[in-house]
Formats: C-alpha cells, structure tokens, sequence
C-alpha cells in the first residue's frame, strides 16, 4: 500500500509572481498534499510551507535556482503528509519551524501526527521553534512579511498564511470538498467560525492555494461548501 502511494514522481507547477514574491507549488504523490515555496527576491529569504513526501530535493533544488536559503518552515497543521520532509529540511537548512503549539505537540509523537494509522513508517520529529500563540501573527521575510491566522477547526492548531492577494489555507478549504472535521482536535463549531473570518476577511479575488488539489479563487466557493452539514446556516446566517 506505501509503495503504491509513494510510488509517482512528485511535481513542480509553475511559480505564481506576486511583488517580489515568487509562489512555487510542489504535490506529493502522498494523497496529492501540497507543499510550497515562497521565495522573497530582494532579501534571498524563502519560506516552505508543508514539506510533505518527497517535497526536500525539489525545495533544494528551487532555492539552489533562485539562490535563496530557507528562513522558516510553517506547518499549517501537524497530520504526517504535511509534515513528512520537515526533517530532512531541517538538517540541510539553519531554518526556524514555526506552528501553533498545538501542532507543534503532534509532531513527536506518531499517533498524534496519524503516521502510526498510514500505510508508512512511524514519524517523529522535534517540537516547533518558533510558537504562533496570537490571533494572527506577522513574520517577516526581508523586507516584506506574511500573516498568519489561526484558522482552527480541521485541528485545534491549524493556521492560514497570508500574503498580498494569496491564501495558503492548509485543510481548512481545499477546493470542492468539505473540511474533515472527525479526526482528533477537529471541531466543526471552531471550523466554521475560521471559515466566517476568511470569507468575510478577504476579497473574493484573492487565491487560495490549499493542502490538497487543485487552486481557486475564494469568491469561486462559498463557506456552506467546505462547513460540516447542521453547522453553517447558524455561524453564517
């Protein structure tokens, strides 16, 4: 069953250019999660966001290419497809891993990162550097910044990250799909009120780039589509 997951060659799609940012996409054969790579030209700074299976060589690659050394890992969540490459970049790079304490808790124990329940070898890894414990907290990257939202509800610690005109949203929204909300620290209440802020924060032509598949624009979905059943009508009514 690994073999078979793990098996395809992941895939490097075409940077969006946003400012001096350069948004670069890598989807792991692992259940089509996505990494990504954001790339600040003046500074030679990058961030990785979600380092799944695979996702190392192609980042090092990217860096290599754009010559930029990696400043900080952020993990949207903990679950082990998001996770799979975190140490492998952390040897390579002097980098910093930011998450929520919540998720930085999963990440050295299998069961809570759900290694131990996939078709793959028990994962472990060292608690994150640096905790993001606000609302939203600003992390700079040259001279410029990214924003992170707490967006819980897929996980108790899940985050979005923000950028001009750009959402990486994690499990939080993937395109076409509801949010799962029924595996440990999941909560459809938390989900729906992450989902209100979102949609009521940004604009509809803002691009979502999630955890999984494919990208869209956030005014091409709604919140009742990606909100458990019984839930929506009440937060968002």
């Amino acid at each position: 069953m690994a073999e078979r997951l793990l098996k395809h060659s992941e895939s490097r799609i075409a940077p969006v250019r946003v400012g001096g940012f350069g948004v670069y996409q890598i989807r792991s054969s692992f259940y089509s999660q996505n990494c990504y790579v954001i790339t600040d030209r003046e500074s030679a700074a990058a961030v990785v966001i979600d380092p799944g299976y695979g996702a190392c060589p192609i980042v090092n690659t990217l860096l290599a290419e754009t010559s930029c050394e990696l400043a900080y890992i952020v993990l949207t969540h903990g679950h082990v497809d998001h996770i799979a490459n975190l140490n492998e970049l952390r040897a390579h790079w002097r980098c910093k891993v930011v998450a929520t304490s919540e998720t930085s808790d999963m990440l050295p124990f299998p069961k809570k990162n759900l290694s131990a329940f996939h078709p793959v070898a028990p994962y472990t890894a060292e608690l994150a550097d640096i905790l993001i414990q606000e609302e939203s907290a600003r992390l700079p990257l040259g001279m410029q910044e990214i924003i992170l939202h707490a967006s819980p509800g897929h996980t108790a610690g899940c985050l979005t990250v923000e950028m001009p005109r750009i959402l990486f949203t994690g499990d939080t929204i993937i395109k076409d799909e509801k949010t799962v909300v029924k595996l440990p620290g999941g909560s459809a209440t938390s989900l729906s009120k992450s989902l209100k802020f979102i949609f009521q924060t940004f604009p509809p032509e803002c691009i979502v780039f999630p955890g999984h598949g494919e990208s869209l624009l956030l005014g091409d979905t709604r919140p009742e589509i990606h909100c458990p059943l019984n839930t929506s009508r009440k937060i968002f009514a």
